[in-house]
């Protein structure tokens, strides 16, 4: 099935369905994150637990940029894991097709 909910292709470049596939799972997580985001922050200042400027305020220590660093890296290349792979595959094809016989 693809991103419309067919069999059939939105575009006529399935590389472009992929992508706009990708795109837009990517969208819809990251508009559910904001909601639950907002809801916990909601919660934890209705009950006094922490303020918004306590969230929103200093900077992260080194060691907690470090983690978000190496999450944001592994998120990139999950995301990008199937593109990789058709170039892969891509690369590998044009590699046997410039090889004499």
């Amino acid at each position: 099935m693809l991103l419309n909910g067919s069999t059939k292709p939105f575009f006529d470049d399935p590389f472009q369905d992929r992508l706009l596939a990708m795109i837009m799972s990517l969208g819809a997580e990251v508009a559910a994150l904001r909601e639950e985001l907002s809801d916990v922050r909601g919660a934890l200042e209705h009950k006094g637990l922490v303020s918004t400027d306590e969230v929103d305020g200093p900077a992260p220590s080194a060691a907690s940029q470090a983690m978000r660093d190496r999450l944001r890296e592994t998120m990139v290349a999950n995301l990008l894991f199937p593109l990789q792979q058709e170039c892969d595959a891509l690369s590998t094809a044009q590699t046997r097709t410039a090889e004499p016989p």
